[in-house]
């Protein structure tokens, strides 16, 4: 027989290599449902399935002549076999060895060079025999084996992911096309209203005309008018079928838009295997038990927002697995089920997507977060909540460092990724009961719904996703000299975008009276505009050499009439601002009398160094000025040194607590009108009376914290 030539067999390779992707999925999927299975029966069909995909990766590994590839997958088989027909059930270390040679065989298909041989005696070694005795090849599936004929399926076809990306342009030029048509048609149809306007003074003017006395010497020119009929009756006909054809032109451009999105869209439970096979992994090397489950997962989204995610998912289950879920027997000691949750949820939101990776492990350690990170790198910025701090770079808790965890970049990994696809990242975390970190992406990131706005006399678009709320800045406030706007009980700085981009001859005095609150993460920044245009969905194409990263901007994108637009990336905005609010002027000052207000100081005093930047960077977020103390004797030593306007306090703290300074503030004349805000624990009624008895102006509970009832009282209390 003669041998293929080198262009054949470079096709029967890339066939090979997807069929052969098939068997290894096949083969994993049986394994991890064999794992969980406690029924028998099922157990059996998942070992039958293994089976038969192992025997049909041997032989057409043997058709293309990949020696290793035949050799490693036969001795899967051979195991395969020998459960099934021994019936002999395998331990955890057995399975280990299967999926070690599913991951052998992943890279042996990606044309790396491996040894083989050790891991297929390992295999061998299971049901008891060596590898030169069970070189022969093995049984085929017997006739009557179920699902071994294949199931009748509609016929497919394999597209690589750039001929549909280059297909999404094409739809994206269309798309400009169509906003273009419709403009156009608008312009008709105006052209259509003035002659229509015309044509009705002309008749009133014809009607007057011809009962003048020298109406015959006018004639010719009432003629000559006249005809001017015959146009307006052909613009009326013009604009009916430009109209129809503009619908259609929008039904046809819609469809086809939607088909090609829907083409490119792939369920979530693609990636079903390979995170449950990577929690499982992990349990394994961590000692601990652990269930996984996925709701939604035949969710769909596009193919590449799904792989965008590959990385950040894998990293929140690593860091559920290693740092959320407890021990078995710490979990028991807790009162838990020995066997830990990490569950993921998919819900579709319009044209987003949520993903709520959720556990029930001992939630966020606050404490070892500020701890590495004040180790790391010094003080925290203001404005960072305590667990915002876990997503930067080269912060871990984990003691030591290991395959899994220790290295402080998987959450830093999860924020970088969800910024470059315009998502957003929220933390809920509660400690002893778990923690739900839920992205939130877009279905789609070849069209785009984008919010247009102007400033500075450009135009701009910034990403639907990132947009919280439009309001007016009728209630703009002053806090240390730095603007900011109220909103749903929330402080939130306020900037000039134009500033913010740093573009030439903003005007900052330039009235504006529209601001488009931005949010990232858990970060908001509110940005006045000159104007908000409209929504609109554009096919926002990446900037390219020489222009490959510009700060503030994520790409462009064409109008209806051909003009191109800057679309501006949220995260670069809200980072520029925090940057340039340590460094420059505000971007925005507060002019009006009423709403000045000087810097004012608050001395927070709390023995919890977390408690204490928590309280110091949600007020300095907020514009104040923080001086803390860790005590009541170390609190009326800063006294002494500032002027402190409000007092926020902690109440059971060493050498003296919140109680007895109250006291003494208020038995000083000095500090007899001066607020103090009692924050604690204390929860109870006589605890609360004594508080108030002491001279405390208010009083609040940390279980029932909320930033914004501080900022309020503080509000309340100073101006």
């Amino acid at each position: 027989m003669p041998e293929p030539n080198d262009d054949l067999m470079q096709q029967l390779l890339r066939t090979f290599r997807d069929e052969a992707d098939e068997h290894l999925q096949a083969i994993n999927t049986a394994l991890l449902r064999y794992e969980r299975s406690p029924d028998a029966d099922e157990q059996q069909q998942m070992i039958q399935t293994a089976f038969r995909a192992a025997h049909s990766l041997k032989g057409a590994a043997r058709a293309v002549s990949l020696t290793d590839v035949q050799t490693l997958a036969h001795a899967m088989e051979t195991v395969f076999q020998h459960v099934r027909d021994q019936q002999q059930p395998l331990n955890s270390v057995e399975c280990d060895r299967l999926y070690e040679a599913v991951d052998l065989l992943k890279q042996l298909l990606k044309g790396e060079t491996q040894p083989v041989n050790g891991l297929a005696d390992a295999l061998h070694q299971i049901v008891g025999e060596t590898a030169a005795a069970a070189s022969k090849p093995g049984n085929a599936p017997s006739a009557g084996d179920p699902g071994d004929a294949p199931a009748a399926t509609d016929e497919t076809i394999r597209v690589s992911l750039r001929k549909l990306d280059d297909l999404m342009v094409e739809v994206g030029e269309m798309l400009v096309l169509r906003m273009g048509a419709n403009a156009r048609m608008e312009a008709i149809r105006g052209i259509n209203q003035q002659l229509a306007n015309w044509s009705k003074a002309w008749a009133e003017l014809k009607a007057l005309l011809t009962r003048h006395e020298q109406a015959a010497a006018l004639e010719p020119y009432l003629a000559l008018a006249d005809s001017m009929q015959t146009i307006v009756e052909a613009m009326t006909r013009l604009e009916h079928t430009t109209y129809r054809d503009t619908m259609r032109l929008e039904i046809v451009s819609n469809n086809m838009q939607d088909k090609v999105r829907h083409i490119r869209m792939i369920p979530f439970s693609t990636h079903r295997l390979m995170l449950e096979r990577m929690v499982r992994d992990v349990a394994r090397a961590e000692d601990k038990l652990v269930r996984f489950e996925i709701v939604g997962e035949h969710t769909e989204m596009d193919k590449k927002v799904l792989e965008l995610l590959k990385d950040p998912l894998t990293h929140l289950l690593n860091n559920a697995v290693a740092h959320g879920i407890e021990a078995p027997d710490e979990r028991e000691a807790l009162g838990k089920a020995r066997e830990g949750l990490i569950r993921i949820r998919v819900q579709q939101r319009g044209s987003e997507i949520g993903i709520q990776v959720s556990d029930d492990g001992r939630g966020f350690d606050t404490q070892r977060i500020q701890a590495a990170y004040e180790a790391r790198y010094g003080e925290a910025p203001s404005g960072d909540s305590v667990v915002n701090l876990a997503f930067t770079h080269g912060i871990s808790t984990h003691d030591g460092i290991s395959e899994i965890a220790g290295r402080g970049v998987g959450l830093d990994v999860v924020r970088v990724r969800m910024a470059s696809v315009h998502g957003r990242v929220a933390v809920s975390t509660e400690a002893g009961k778990g923690s739900s970190i839920t992205l939130t992406v877009p279905t789609s990131l070849a069209i785009t719904r984008t919010l247009l706005l102007q400033a500075a006399g450009e135009t701009y678009a910034i990403p639907l996703l990132a947009v919280e709320k439009i309001v007016h800045m009728d209630h703009v406030i002053s806090i240390g000299g730095r603007a900011a706007v109220r909103l749903d009980g929330r402080t939130i700085p306020l900037a000039s975008l134009a500033q913010v981009l740093q573009m030439n001859g903003s005007d900052a005095d330039q009235e504006q009276s529209l601001a488009v609150v931005l949010s990232v993460g858990d970060q908001v920044l509110a940005v006045a505009v000159d104007d908000i245009l409209t929504e609109q969905e554009l096919a926002i194409k990446p900037l390219t050499y020489p222009l490959k990263r510009v700060r503030a901007i994520s790409g462009a994108a064409l109008l209806g009439g051909g003009k191109p637009v800057l679309v501006l990336n949220p995260a670069d905005l809200l980072r520029a601002y925090r940057q340039a609010a340590h460094t420059a002027a505000p971007a925005i000052m507060v002019d009006h009398e009423s709403n000045h207000r000087p810097a004012v100081q608050v001395l927070v005093v709390d023995d919890s160094i977390t408690t204490r930047t928590l309280e110091r960077n949600i007020l300095e977020a907020a514009g104040y000025q923080v001086i803390t103390a860790t005590d009541g004797e170390e609190a009326l030593a800063r006294l002494s040194e500032n002027d402190i306007d409000v007092v926020v306090s902690d109440i059971e703290m060493p050498r003296m607590n919140g109680f007895e300074l109250t006291r003494e503030l208020r038995n000083d004349d000095r500090y007899e009108h001066l607020p103090i805000i009692l924050v604690t624990s204390l929860e109870r009624d006589e605890d609360r009376q004594q508080g108030m008895s002491a001279g405390a102006n208010a009083y609040i509970v940390k279980r029932g914290f909320d930033q914004g009832e501080l900022l309020d009282m503080i509000e309340q209390f100073i101006f």
